[in-house]
């Protein structure tokens, strides 16, 4: 069994009642006895590479058979895996949420076959049936999942190879820090200690020109998706180099090269702009949920929200919460939560990491903020991490609007 661990960041916000003050600091980690919301980010789980093997791909022969779906979907391990995530996750909310209803519970995914699939893998882990309703299938139960992310979720400014030039027609400011980005990835690496890695890299593999991040993040891609898949990889690919102080090039050299790509093509070297563009309408999202669910406690009945989405979302919502570990990878079936507590009348947020691709042990990671207590104030919270409505966001998409009005 895939031992799938998930990074969930929960916040919880404190509104001050009339003119009372706390009776007390809140205990660092919150249960669910003081949860009132969970709003979840996942990542999808494990899918095939997202491109053709390299010319001496020792898997070359069996590639397509082995990955039948195509390039860059959902695998029938992803699709395990997604399914104990779900079942993880029932662990900790099910009691909670008391069930699937449409009332209770809200599910979103990106436009993508594997994100969709992978809510649809986790859901049916969450939330059997209370009783079979399918003689076949006695412990699923068909879930909605909502397409309604655009206005919240940029990532499809990224991820749709169909229409590449639609952030400079939409949103002209977002979509030219976006061609920066993918002109620096796509350069030559001036990283000078990297160049041994590229020559090994373009030795190894057949190809005739691998010398820039872009190039480096494909085979890091190719290598961990088959690894994740069962297939073996090459010798020289996790053999330490003499060359390099003995350290293999999957994951330790290349793991860095794919980190990296982030940060160039979707944060520019921590451009505050840049991530504002891409978390602002996420924490403009949260925001709403929360502020809603406050202010109508009786009549909102939504428990829990789970949106299915890529690596680049979870790692914006990690950065625009101070949290920029250079060496962090958000790997496949990881997902970050903000959840609302309310505890002596005052709301506050946690925040946890899921790691979804770890041991057991290490399933759950409370994290700490860097510009907020553990727990964080939903006061504080709310004014703390910057967030974009979706008029100020196609404000700030004009060319030279530095900042919406």
């Amino acid at each position: 069994m895939l031992a799938t661990l998930l990074l969930v960041a929960v916040l919880g916000p404190c509104v001050t009642v009339g003119v009372s003050l706390p009776h007390e600091s809140p205990p660092p980690h919150l249960s669910t006895k003081s949860l009132q919301h969970a709003y979840l980010f996942f990542r999808h789980g494990i899918r095939s590479p997202l491109y053709e093997p390299y010319p001496t791909d020792p898997n070359k022969a069996i590639f397509h058979k082995h990955f039948k779906v195509g390039l860059g979907e959902l695998t029938t391990v992803g699709k395990k895996q997604m399914y104990q995530v779900g079942k993880m996750l029932s662990d900790i909310y099910g009691s909670f949420v008391g069930g699937f209803s449409v009332e209770k519970v809200f599910v979103s995914s990106t436009d993508w076959n594997r994100t969709v699939m992978s809510a649809l893998s986790a859901m049916a882990g969450l939330f059997p049936p209370e009783k079979p309703i399918f003689k076949e299938l006695p412990q699923w139960q068909p879930i909605p999942i909502w397409q309604n992310y655009k206005e919240f979720d940029k990532a499809y400014y990224y991820n749709d190879p169909q229409f590449p030039n639609l952030a400079l027609k939409q949103c002209p400011r977002y979509g030219e820090m976006i061609q920066k980005g993918y002109n620096i990835i796509r350069k030559r690496d001036p990283e000078p200690s990297r160049r041994i890695i590229y020559e090994l890299l373009q030795q190894k593999t057949g190809e005739l020109d691998v010398n820039s991040i872009n190039n480096g993040y494909k085979i890091y891609d190719i290598l961990e998706m088959e690894s994740l898949n069962g297939l073996p990889l090459p010798q020289w690919a996790t053999e330490p180099q003499p060359s390099l102080h003995y350290q293999p090039l999957y994951p330790t050299l290349l793991r860095p090269i794919q980190v990296d790509w982030f940060y160039k093509c979707q944060w520019l070297d921590r451009d505050p702009d840049m991530l504002l563009f891409y978390s602002g309408p996420l924490f403009h999202n949260i925001n709403e949920i929360f502020t809603d669910k406050i202010k109508r406690k009786e009549e909102n009945k939504e428990r829990f929200r789970y949106h299915s989405t890529h690596d680049d979302t979870i790692l914006t919502l990690r950065w625009a919460l101070g949290l920029d570990e250079p060496s962090f990878e958000v790997e496949a079936g990881d997902g970050i939560a903000f959840e609302l507590h309310k505890l002596n009348d005052e709301y506050y947020v946690q925040v946890v990491y899921y790691h979804s691709i770890r041991k057991p042990e290490e399933f759950r990671e409370v994290l700490h903020l860097k510009d907020c207590p553990t727990p964080c104030s939903y006061d504080q919270f709310s004014v703390q991490y910057l967030s974009l409505s979706p008029q100020d966001w196609g404000r700030k998409c004009k060319p030279g609007t530095e900042n919406p009005p």
